[in-house]
């Protein structure tokens, strides 16, 4: 309603007839629905395009993993069929967690490519971060606490679980502190928080930086070692695999009963490395600005360097077959938890660099596609939401799902078709009121601009009493430096110049 009222408002009321900080305007300016579709689809200045298509088809990606998920939950009549692919092509897929490591690379880019951009009050950038995060993230636990446990009581409905979960822990669930996989809300926004927490320990390390640069660099430095150390030492202290999910069944179907979860794949301090190697880039790319240096990689370098960035993807995500043949062994495991995660983000940041500086005929436009631009913005509504669609249609089933690639795929894009739906509305009703608004109350220049009491009517500037004035002849100002035979003085020496 509010948003509808605020479009019909502005269609009819002139921006020149009220004030900008009116309460009214703002409110108003923030809902137009007009307003919020052009945001949409708008290009913004020094926009890194390729990572749109990633961020999309990383959301797609991840919706199908956790379509495979709920089946497994609820229930596969044909489980001879997975063990059989999992024991095949589908041992090669068992490390699907390093997708979720290309939005903490992204997210940790465009962090700090941001604050590098333009002086800001670092304290308010975080909480425009998190009020983005949080206006669809409450919207959620409403929606599971309030309305979720009248929609089935089926056998399979495990939905009444969460609810349960979000009536004891939603508070600590919206202060993003909901690391422990047993207190989670909703099954994917362990996420945020995790999100949230690297986002505080990257302007952290900015302000460091801002600081004194030697300073900032060690600290940095310092903090990517531990996000090495960390998960090596816990691996190997509590004999864990170095892939978590190779363990299929274990860490899979009993995910909240794996307190595993909890020590190596929720908490930020076990998931920074990624976010680390995208601060890098996003400084990287900061300083050498895209703009100014394309194409600055030849062609032949450009697909060298892509090309060898996929095998290294490929490569880490065969981890988990390969420790699986090779059996447990404490060393490899910890070598595999410390190292996995940066190696699959060096590859990323290595393809959007290629892309950026060089040139990649194919991937760079299909990546870049302009179709990715809303449909990129719109990822972090699919991310919300989809596991909801998801939820309702496979665990409200009173029969046993059947394994078969056609009915994935099936579901997979009904899912992603629905979440984007439901993303979109979102967008214009949520999202971007919520960006809207905090932009015009933390990022807004004009309303800090007054006019300069030093300068009279006439362009006169007072200074402590003194009147101070400039001369302006026909629009050019004379220099004092010179005087009127064109002879410049400088420290009381008269220089010539011969032209």
């Amino acid at each position: 309603m509010t948003a509808v009222a605020s479009t019909y408002y502005r269609l009819h009321v002139s921006a020149k007839d009220e004030s900008s900080h009116n309460l009214i305007t703002v409110i108003t300016k923030a809902f137009n629905i007009f307003k919020n579709q052009e945001d949409l689809v708008k290009v913004n200045k020094d926009e890194i395009r390729v990572m749109n298509g990633m961020r999309f088809l990383t959301a797609v990606i991840i919706v199908g993993i956790h379509v495979m998920f709920y089946m497994s939950i609820s229930g596969i009549g044909n489980l001879m069929d997975v063990d059989a692919f999992l024991e095949s092509f589908g041992g090669l897929l068992l490390h699907f967690d390093l997708f979720v490591d290309t939005f903490f690379t992204i997210s940790g880019l465009l962090h700090i490519k941001g604050l590098m951009g333009k002086r800001q009050n670092l304290l308010n950038v975080l909480l425009k971060r998190y009020i983005r995060l949080i206006g669809p993230f409450a919207l959620i636990v409403f929606y599971l606490i309030s309305v979720s446990k009248h929609l089935s009581s089926t056998p399979a409905w495990l939905g009444l679980e969460e609810t349960e979960v979000c009536e004891q822990h939603w508070l600590k669930s919206l202060l993003m502190m909901n690391s422990d996989v047993k207190d989670i809300c909703h099954d994917v926004t362990w996420y945020l928080a995790c999100d949230y927490q690297l986002a505080i320990l990257g302007t952290l390390l900015f302000y460091f930086y801002q600081r004194n640069r030697s300073f900032g660099f060690v600290s940095y430095a310092i903090i990517a070692v531990l996000s090495m150390i960390i998960p090596g030492a816990l691996t190997y202290l509590f004999q864990l695999p170095g892939v978590l999910f190779k363990d299929y069944g274990k860490y899979v179907i009993h995910y909240r009963e794996a307190w595993e979860h909890s020590l190596v794949y929720t908490p930020a301090f076990s998931r920074a490395s990624p976010y680390i190697v995208g601060v890098a880039m996003g400084y990287f790319m900061s300083i050498y600005k895209p703009a100014d240096y394309r194409k600055s990689v030849s062609k032949e370098w450009s697909i060298i360097g892509v090309a060898v960035s996929f095998v290294l993807m490929i490569v880490t995500m065969a981890l988990a077959y390969i420790l699986r043949i090779r059996g447990h062994d404490p060393i490899d495991a910890a070598i595999t938890a410390a190292t996995n995660r940066i190696f699959w983000a060096v590859a990323i940041c290595c393809i959007i660099g290629m892309c950026e500086y060089g040139t990649i005929p194919i991937v760079s436009h299909i990546l870049g596609w302009s179709a990715f631009t809303p449909l990129s913005r719109l990822s972090y509504g699919i991310y919300m939401t989809h596991s909801l669609i998801i939820q309702r249609y496979k665990l409200a089933q009173r029969s046993a799902h059947l394994f078969d690639f056609f009915c994935l795929i099936y579901d997979v894009v009904g899912t992603v078709g629905l979440s984007i739906g439901l993303s979109y509305a979102m967008w214009l009703f949520v999202e971007a009121p919520l960006i809207n608004i905090t932009n015009h109350f933390f990022f807004n220049k004009s309303k800090n601009v007054q006019p300069d009491k030093n300068r009279g009517e006439n362009g006169i500037q007072h200074q402590n009493g003194v009147i101070r004035t400039k001369v302006m002849l026909n629009g050019i100002q004379a220099n004092k430096s010179h005087d009127e035979n064109g002879i410049q003085h400088h420290n009381g020496i008269a220089k010539t110049k011969v032209s």
